[in-house]
This record gives structure tokens, sequence and C-alpha cells, in this order.
């Protein structure tokens, strides 16, 4: 019994020696870091990188930790302006570039828009050229309709000048009907062809008609109703043309005008 509680004593003991060397190890370590850290504060030397020590200079021996501390905080500073100063120019440069892009698509779409309006002025050009075209085309083919309407008039009344009889017939009838044979001997059917009224007479107690006839024909005038007009005795009389032109009948008279 008495060995245990000396054994357990001396563990005891000894344990309590171990903490208290622990506790004096700290201790002194903590020491020495503060006699290091106030020794490279207070001294005139400092150690170089070369691990050599060398004298302070009088601005460094003056320095005091507040000192120190305001220039950590200032380095700090400096450091963080720094970063800014070195991340400003990146923004900065990003929105040039954007800008730059943005200039680079509205020029492109300038570009576009003027080709696309110089293609619509060329159409309209063309256009324009096609509607002055089509005026004269229209101009040029009313000329030739006009030209060629005159051409058929005039080359139908020389026809008819040269080649057949018009007769005009000058009456107070209001009808006027014309029954005649070609040269053939073959008559129109009773009370023939009818005239064409073309005029009236200046004292109002005529009326003037025409017809065409055969280049050569016998022929009588009737008003349809049973009056004729016929040369001489009347009954079994005709008047005679034996070539183109212009005639008129007139009170009984035939003659050529032209």
């Amino acid at each position: 019994m008495s060995m245990k509680m000396s054994h357990v004593l001396s563990t005891r003991g000894c344990s309590s020696s171990s903490l208290l060397r622990s506790r004096s190890c700290s201790l002194v370590r903590s020491s020495r870091r503060s006699l290091v850290s106030e020794f490279r504060t207070s001294s005139p030397f400092s150690l170089g990188s070369s691990g050599v020590f060398r004298k302070k200079s009088l601005q460094e021996v003056r320095a005091s930790p507040a000192d120190a501390n305001k220039n950590d905080n200032a380095a700090a500073t400096s450091g963080a302006d720094a970063t800014t100063q070195e991340e400003m120019p990146v923004e900065v440069m990003d929105m040039f570039r954007e800008a730059q892009q943005n200039i680079l698509e509205l020029n492109r779409s300038r570009l576009v828009a003027l080709e696309e309006l110089q293609l619509a002025r060329a159409r309209i050009e063309d256009l324009e050229e096609r509607c002055l075209e089509a005026e004269r085309k229209a101009a040029e083919a009313s000329a030739m309709l006009v030209q060629g309407s005159a051409g058929t008039a005039s080359s139908s009344s020389s026809s008819q000048q040269t080649s057949g009889v018009t007769l005009r017939y000058i009456t107070g009838w209001e009808e006027a009907y014309v029954h005649y044979a070609d040269a053939e001997g073959q008559w129109t059917t009773p009370p023939g062809e009818q005239m064409t009224k073309v005029d009236s007479k200046e004292d109002g107690k005529g009326n003037v008609f025409e017809v065409s006839l055969p280049a050569s024909a016998n022929f009588v005038v009737n008003n349809g109703g049973g009056d004729w007009d016929q040369p001489g005795s009347g009954h079994g009389a005709n008047y005679e043309v034996k070539e183109p032109g212009v005639y008129t009948l007139s009170k009984g008279e035939l003659k050529k005008d032209r």
C-alpha cells in the first residue's frame, strides 16, 4: 500500500514538473519574441538579407512602431489603389471594345442601306426610261394609226373616184332610192338601194342624198312610195353613166362634177 502511494505520488510529481517545464518554455519563447521585436524596433542595427547586422539610418531609428503601422497601412492602401488602378483599365478597355464593335456594326448597316438606296435609284431610273420608251412607242403607234386611217380614207375615196360612181341626188323627197342595173344588165329589186341623206339645201326646199354605183350603170330614182324620177317622158327611160366619177342629179338633169 505504501509502495503504490509512493508510485502515484512520484508519477504526479513528474507530471507536475513536466507541465511547469512546458509553461516555462512557452514563457521563454514569448519573452524572446518580444525582445527580438523590441530590438528590431529600437536597436540602431538591423539584420540584412545576407544575415549580417547593418546600422540603421537615422529615419529608420526615429521611426516608431506607430509609424511602422502607418507605413504598413499606407502600403496596404496603395496596394489596394494599385489593384483598383490595374482593374479599371480592363473595364475601360472592355467598354472601348464594345463601343468599337457598335461603331463597326453601324458602319456596316450604313453601307448596306447605301447599297439598297443605290439599287432603288437604279430601278427608278430604269422604270422612268421604260415609261418614256412606252410613251414614245404609243405616240408613234397613234401617228401611224392616224396616217393609216387617212390613207385608207383617201384610197377609198380615190378608188371610188377611179373605179366607181358617186351619185348625188337633190330632191324635195325625205327618202330616196336608186334602182339600177350593172354592166351585165342585172337590176336591183325595187325600190332599189336606199340613198344616204348627207345635207339639206339652204332654202329648206330640198335634201341631198348620195349613193355609190358601178362604173357603168343605168338607173332611175324613186321615193320608195311609188313616185319615180326618170329622164324625158318618164316611162321606160333610164339615166346612164358610162365612166367612174362624181355625178349630180337635180330636176331631171344629170351632170358630171369631176
